[in-house]
Parts: C-alpha cells; sequence; structure tokens
C-alpha cells in the first residue's frame, strides 16, 4: 500500500467517523427530545454514509479475533512463567527457549522413557525439574501444541 493510499484511507475513515459522530449526536436529540423527525437523518448519517465513504473496506482488526488470540497468547505466557518458577534454578533461559526448545525436548524425552518402560528415569526426569502430573498434562501439553508465543 502506497503512503497516497494510506493517506486517502485514513482521510476517509476520519469522515467516516465524523458521520458516526453526528449520527450519535442525532440519536441523543431523538431519544431527548423526542423528536423523531431526526430518523431518516440518524440512518444516513450513523450507517449509510460512513459505508459508502469506506466501500466496505475493514481498516482495523477484528476484536473477537484479537480477543481470543490474545487470551490464548496470555495463557501461554502465564503458563511458561509458571514452569520457569517451578523448574527454578535448574533451568536458566528466557520464556522463549523455555517455549521452543525445553518444553519438546522434555516431552520427547518423557515420551521415549516411558516408552521403554523406563519409569524410574522419566520420575527422575521430572523430579529434576521439580515438575508435577499437573504440569505435565496442563502447561507442557498445551505449550507443545501452541507454537506461538
Amino acid at each position: 500500500m502506497e503512503k497516497k493510499d494510506s493517506a486517502q484511507d485514513i482521510e476517509a475513515m476520519a469522515t467516516a467517523s465524523d458521520f458516526i459522530s453526528l449520527g450519535d449526536s442525532l440519536n441523543r436529540q431523538i431519544r431527548v427530545n423526542m423528536d423523531w423527525s431526526l430518523l431518516p437523518n440518524y440512518g444516513v448519517c450513523s450507517s449509510i454514509a460512513p459505508c459508502l465513504i469506506l466501500k466496505g473496506k475493514s481498516f482495523y482488526p477484528r476484536f473477537p479475533e484479537w480477543l481470543g488470540k490474545n487470551s490464548s497468547q496470555r495463557k501461554s505466557h502465564r503458563q511458561i512463567k509458571e514452569l520457569k518458577f517451578a523448574m527454578g534454578s535448574s533451568v536458566q533461559c528466557d520464556y522463549a527457549a523455555i517455549h521452543l526448545e525445553l518444553v519438546p525436548l522434555i516431552l520427547l524425552q518423557l515420551h521415549l522413557l516411558i516408552s521403554k518402560d523406563r519409569m524410574d528415569e522419566a520420575i527422575g526426569l521430572l523430579d529434576t525439574f521439580h515438575l508435577t502430573n499437573e504440569m505435565i498434562k496442563e502447561h507442557l501439553m498445551d505449550l507443545c501444541m501452541n507454537k506461538k508465543f
């Protein structure tokens, strides 16, 4: 997108927001003064004019999508924080390294040990990192499935 196009888009957004603001003012006049003759103007200002000006373009991220992604990201960050706290001094790395390197490595090692029926070593691995069964189920599995951080 060129600067010229983005400047025109911003102008269109500003004009559309002015119409929406005018529509809000008309809505207030309609409700307070019971001036129902303003309804056609309110309809034009609050919905028709902004749609015509913006020509169907959406310049902002859709809020529900952002909210879902933000929630998932915050959950992952919280889980990594809890893992880092539980592991304490046995692990000295940043959050990204825990998420992208350590979590898959621990899960792989656990899988290999359990598949070879070496339960004592698997429990020893968990003890080394101070991890509980709940942390494996809730934190490690979730973080392994969610690679975005």
